[in-house]
């Protein structure tokens, strides 16, 4: 698989003499700006700009730091509208009448919108969709349920992504762009019925002015923190919905996270700067605020670069962001018990007992030495730290297929680049960790899904199905795969077991990530491809069903049994292998059974639709490759 910039930095720093990973993995973060952002800036000219007009300059409240002012060039960020006596009582947009579902769903973890800010932003939403994109689902929206939607934001996907300090959010003085993207993400999750839980209007039109306020930005100017999180969440937004151009669109697209991230880069400096060199003193307040600033910026910047990577893992994608411009230069993001304290002194409190982490690459290189995770390794942390293992796995796997070296040097010995992976990936583990919050119920399905990835790629599991290949190239897919089960039969059942746990994880919706549809996708073809490479084999040697009744049950999707499946990796020792709503993998046509569970699974699945997509290419796939199996 092509790596992007980690591909140019193997050719430059990677020869037949041992290299330290410092060097490997080192590179000024003015290269790597300059590699990602010529083809991101092309990449750019694929999105629809859409034309603004004119807004006045103004000072406005900055986002998370009530009182403080920043200065809006209406040329670069002109998202903040205060409307015209004649929209604000434009009533056709408003539907004002109270809805006792949307309170229901009005969970109170941040500010409402007041009356008087719903009409001018809605007043805003009417003049942008009069001279660009039609937003017409907009005129059923009422201020409780887009309260609701917002509150649902925090509810359910904050803890999955949280780039936003919820404690000092405040819809009423945030960016209306802001509003709109917080509140088109919280919308998946409401229950209420109508086109605005459902439809695509508010997601593109997000999307587009994102797009387009990145692009229009002069080449020296900066990206306020608001704007580089509202262009994340319009890409998650678009990446993971039930719309095939729009999620081919984002995909095509993604270069903007490269030139976010490159204009955001100024603030990230300036913000440490006064962190960490300012020695004038200052009350509680005062440093509270730059805190949330630098931890926001740093929080915003990392979750730009876990996107990436996330895309790269779920969709077989080239990455955009080289993983050392970030990992070198600022530390991980802190706990989330120190991220959510509401107030000046419970967060003083709070930082005695949470010390700073290190730089991502620091960390890694400590895991890799077989040191433990910190104890202050909060869940937004192992995440960067599950893909930065990820993203080092593909770079070295690149370098060695190369036939070029890759060596770790340590105090006391040197050795290969792959020889301790598996060591660190234990380490590694999210269910070692004690905290049992949602963003550990990601990182778990996370952990699997990479070790799934890291033994058998994606872009195998889908020429095995036929999914975009040739009959030809399914074919000769088919057969390797076959073959490498009987040859390589622990590093089979190392994914089979991962797939498994997938498969229980998304069976019982714990997280309601955007990544689930993807996991059950990825889990559903690896169970495919492992039940159908084995049935002929299976067949021809299988015992009688007396001997087989007798052979020890192994649950595949449950953690408990850790022992007993390390023991059947290893030995392929004889086992009824069993995963809920699927029965014994090792039956001849459970392949069959994975995969309708699964379509039965996506096609549930409110939140994150692109599963109705897989759904449909999943009812073919399965027709047409028992077609064949029996032919």
């Amino acid at each position: 698989m092509n790596t992007g910039g980690e591909a140019d930095m193997a050719l430059v720093t990677c020869d037949a003499s041992p290299t330290t990973w410092d060097e490997i993995f080192s590179t000024t973060w003015n290269e790597a700006q300059l590699h990602v952002n010529n083809a991101a800036l092309q990449m750019l000219n694929f999105a629809s700009p859409m034309a603004f007009p004119n807004l006045p300059s103004g000072n406005w409240p900055a986002l998370g730091t009530t009182g403080e002012t920043f200065t809006i060039d209406p040329l670069s960020t002109p998202l903040l509208l205060q409307s015209t006596t004649q929209h604000q009582h434009d009533q056709t947009l408003i539907s004002a009448f109270p809805s006792l579902d949307a309170d229901l769903e009005n969970l109170g973890h941040v500010p409402e919108l007041t009356s008087e800010t719903f009409e001018d932003l809605s007043a805003w939403v009417c003049t942008m969709s009069r001279m660009t994109r039609p937003v017409d689902s907009f005129s059923s929206l009422s201020l409780n349920t887009l309260n609701a939607f917002i509150q649902l934001y925090f509810e359910e996907f904050h803890d999955i992504l949280p780039i936003i300090h919820r404690p000092t959010f405040h819809p009423n003085f945030a960016p209306y762009l802001l509003v709109l993207a917080v509140g088109n993400v919280g919308r998946r999750f409401s229950k209420l019925a109508g086109e605005m839980c459902s439809g695509t209007e508010i997601d593109q039109f997000v999307y587009h002015a994102a797009q387009h306020h990145v692009g229009n930005l002069p080449p020296n100017d900066t990206i306020p923190a608001w704007l580089a999180q509202t262009v994340l969440l319009s890409q998650v937004s678009m990446a993971f919905y039930n719309d095939k151009q729009n999620v081919e669109r984002s995909k095509g697209t993604r270069g903007i996270l490269a030139v976010t991230l490159g204009k955001l880069e100024p603030r990230l400096e300036a913000a440490a700067t006064t962190i960490y060199t300012d020695t004038e003193p200052s009350n509680v307040q005062t440093q509270w605020e730059a805190w949330i600033e630098w931890e926001v910026l740093r929080r915003t910047a990392f979750g730009l670069w876990l996107l990436d990577s996330q895309c790269c893992l779920l969709f077989d994608l080239t990455p955009v962001l080289p993983t050392e411009a970030l990992a070198t230069q600022m530390p991980l993001p802190c706990h989330e018990r120190l991220w959510e304290k509401s107030s000046a002194s419970a967060w003083e409190k709070a930082c005695q007992e949470n010390n700073d982490l290190s730089t991502l690459r620091e960390e890694m290189q400590s895991l890799y030495k077989q040191n433990p995770l910190p104890e202050n390794v909060g869940g937004v942390a192992l995440l960067l730290l599950l893909f930065c293992f990820f993203r080092d796995h593909l770079f070295l796997k690149q370098v060695e297929n190369q036939g070029l070296s890759a060596v770790n040097n340590d105090e006391e010995r040197a050795t290969s680049g792959m020889s301790r992976w598996s060591k660190t990936w234990r380490l590694l583990d999210p269910t070692k960790q004690s905290n049992s919050t949602r963003i550990k119920t990601v990182a778990v399905q996370y952990y699997h899904i990479i070790g799934l990835i890291i033994e058998l790629p994606l872009k195998d599991l889908y020429a095995f199905t036929g999914w975009r290949v040739t009959r030809s190239k399914q074919r000769e897919t088919r057969e390797r795969l076959t073959t490498w089960v009987a040859e390589h039969g622990d590093r089979a059942r190392s994914a089979a077991l991962h797939a498994g746990r997938i498969f229980r994880q998304c069976r019982s919706r714990l997280s309601c990530g955007y990544q689930e549809p993807c996991a059950m996708l990825i889990a559903s073809l690896t169970l495919w491809m492992y039940n159908s490479s084995l049935t002929t084999r299976l067949l021809a040697y299988r015992e009688s069903y007396r001997e087989q009744s007798q052979s020890p049950i192994l649950r595949l999707d449950e953690e408990n049994d850790r022992e007993e499946a390390w023991d059947w990796i290893q030995t392929g020792k004889r086992a009824r292998l069993f995963v809920a709503g699927i029965g014994d993998i090792h039956l001849p046509g459970g392949h069959s059974k994975a995969v309708h569970q699964a379509i039965n699974i996506l096609s549930s699945l409110r939140e994150w639709q692109i599963g109705q997509l897989f759904c449909v290419t999943l009812k073919d796939l399965i027709v047409l490759f028992d077609k064949d199996t029996m032919s």
